[in-house]
């Protein structure tokens, strides 16, 4: 196996720190595999402070978040702030579901936004970036998602086809780390992770 190189995300300190005014305060609601990524970019970027983070459980659509977890979740934080739930996915059927969100926010008396993306990666790094690695044929793994993908539904194994697995499905896919800067022993986990499922790690 090839020693693997990683593209490296800016980050700062390990732990944010959010002090900002209760009314200017805005509630991010981000899956587990994605919360310790997001935690760094808002650590290297003072102007969004302002927001604090909340995780809910990685899915990745296996099942979609419903709208019930999402009233739930954001019923469970205090005060009135804007709630955004920022995702994939897991959030693509709550894209087709703006009334019933809508009925949401007014039933909790607060701002409630669904922002779904394409890719979740898109959190991290900008989409032109990551759609040419993507046409490289590479599949890109963050600290966390290797941390997490074994405890995913089978559905979203990397060793099956499938919402995560589709491209991992091919055998000429190379595993990409994208590099936060979170985990020292990263690189060592996306080697062992790339001789599990026998693919080659991009150099």
């Amino acid at each position: 196996m090839t020693k693997s190189s990683s593209h490296r995300h800016g980050v700062t300190d390990e732990h944010p720190v959010v002090e900002t005014a209760e009314d200017a305060r805005v509630y991010l609601f981000v899956c587990a595999q994605w919360i310790k990524e997001v935690h760094a970019a808002l650590e290297g970027a003072p102007s969004l402070r302002h927001l604090e983070l909340h995780g809910f459980q990685a899915c990745c659509g296996e099942p979609a978040v419903s709208c019930e977890e999402v009233r739930r979740r954001t019923a469970a934080i205090p005060g009135d702030a804007p709630a955004v739930w920022l995702g994939g996915d897991c959030l693509a059927a709550l894209g087709d579901a703006r009334s019933e969100v809508e009925a949401v926010a007014g039933e909790l008396d607060r701002h409630v936004e669904i922002a779904h993306m394409r890719e979740c990666v898109h959190m991290l790094e900008d989409p032109s970036w990551v759609e040419a690695q993507l046409k490289r044929g590479v599949h890109l793994c963050t600290p966390s998602w290797l941390d997490h993908w074994q405890a995913l539904p089978p559905e979203c194994d990397p060793r099956n086809p499938g919402v995560n697995g589709e491209r991992l499905a091919d055998a000429k896919t190379e595993l990409v780390l994208l590099d936060t800067g979170r985990d020292a022993h990263a690189e060592i986990k996306l080697d062992a992770l790339a001789e599990r499922l026998e693919r080659p790690v991009a150099t």
